[in-house]
């Protein structure tokens, strides 16, 4: 809530009426980083298969097996997190094309960065903490190669946000429709230049700054 209030104050300080509706939040984590220490309480011994079973995934998200084929022919790189040995929870790391759902936004993931999605705890093992250990296990196979983690929630969505901050991911800002239609981007009150910017970039977002005549297009942040 707290978040909430100071992205709407923000929102308010702007001289002019191009914001329409709010979106999501979006968060970075940068390699450099440290990660915080975890209490879950997985239940058992825990670990990651980088590469399932086609068709299991596809059983434990609902998906047809030609869609988890797809994701994978696009460098979607798919953890799933093993307790005992039985699938927990699972989720997706991308580089190049991606495309948020909810916002209906295709992106490009810029080089040496990736953007976390579609990340799944099965009912029988929530509660347990796995999906911000799962969030750091992907960091930490994949931090070599990547400079920057991306991964966003819907307004609503508290416990993904709960999630993604105890991992050690930082609040970057909050996408926003404007009333041309289009998508903006709008920093988040405590996060640095350096996160504002490189999400409007990896989102590929007009930025928007609280100042008028700040306002800028992505690319502008290479």
């Amino acid at each position: 809530m707290e978040q909430q209030r100071r992205d709407n104050v923000s929102a308010e300080r702007r001289d002019g009426s191009e914001l329409d509706r709010p979106g999501g939040y979006f968060y970075g984590f940068q390699r450099t980083w440290n990660l915080p220490a975890l209490s879950a309480r997985p239940g058992g011994a825990v670990s990651i298969d980088p590469a399932p079973d086609v068709a299991l995934l596809a059983r434990l998200a609902d998906l047809e097996e030609r869609e988890v084929v797809r994701r994978l022919e696009e460098a979607h790189d798919l953890f799933l997190m093993r307790v005992d040995g039985e699938p927990a929870s699972y989720g997706w790391s991308a580089s190049g094309a991606a495309h948020i759902g909810g916002l209906e936004l295709h992106l490009t993931v810029p080089p040496g960065e990736r953007y976390l999605w579609d990340f799944v705890t099965l009912p029988a093992y929530r509660g347990r903490g796995l999906y911000p250990l799962l969030l750091q296990e992907i960091i930490g196979r994949q931090r070599g190669e990547a400079s920057w983690f991306w991964i966003g929630h819907e307004t609503q969505n508290l416990a993904s946000r709960s999630g993604i901050l105890k991992a050690g991911f930082r609040p970057a800002g909050r996408v926003w429709w404007l009333r041309s239609g289009e998508l903006g981007f709008i920093g988040a009150a405590e996060s640095s230049r350096e996160l504002a910017h490189g999400a409007a970039r990896a989102l590929g977002l007009k930025h928007l700054h609280t100042a008028p005549g700040e306002d800028h297009p992505a690319t502008e942040h290479v």
